[in-house]
């Protein structure tokens, strides 16, 4: 539990530092920005309360708006996607792989399960924010762009770190 909560919060530290140290100085173009510190949120513990997914999700958001100077984008966009992971996983994860306390990863929850979650979740993510940061109607569909896009290279970002960093069966 000490081991699972240290390695979680390690992890999030880093995704953190890595977002905005290195993550918010690459942009390619206009559209392709890379969020990887959502992963964090996305790998959670399966049994964290939803109260307190949803207070580390702002933290982490907040944290990322604070050294982004963007005025709570993040923080709406995470808790947004953490209450729809709260949904997602109540709506595609059986009593008995919940009672086994399954990784929310590849290796914990399968790898066309977790390729659903994370599209799913980065989605929710990527819309809310680029539709908070366009906030008209004419910038609509460069919102619904720049998701897709941002959305494809931050999926393959998730995906590389999770095939990375996923413990072996």
């Amino acid at each position: 539990m000490i081991r699972d909560l240290l390695i979680n919060l390690f992890r999030i530290l880093f995704l953190i530092t890595f977002q905005v140290l290195i993550l918010n100085n690459v942009q390619i173009g206009a559209y392709l920005v890379p969020f990887l510190y959502i992963w964090g949120i996305m790998r959670l513990p399966l049994r964290t309360p939803p109260w307190l997914l949803l207070v580390t999700a702002f933290f982490i958001g907040l944290s990322v708006d604070l050294f982004s100077l963007a005025p709570g984008f993040h923080a709406f966009s995470c808790v947004l996607m953490a209450m729809a992971r709260h949904l997602f996983v109540k709506a595609t994860i059986t009593h008995e792989l919940y009672d086994a306390d399954i990784s929310l990863s590849v290796s914990g929850a399968g790898f066309s399960w977790f390729l659903r979650y994370a599209a799913a979740m980065i989605a929710v993510h990527h819309l809310a924010l680029f539709v908070l940061e366009a906030f008209s109607w004419p910038g609509l569909l460069q919102a619904v762009l720049r998701t897709i896009l941002s959305g494809a290279f931050t999926f393959a970002l998730v995906l590389l770190s999770e095939l990375l960093t996923g413990r072996r069966r």
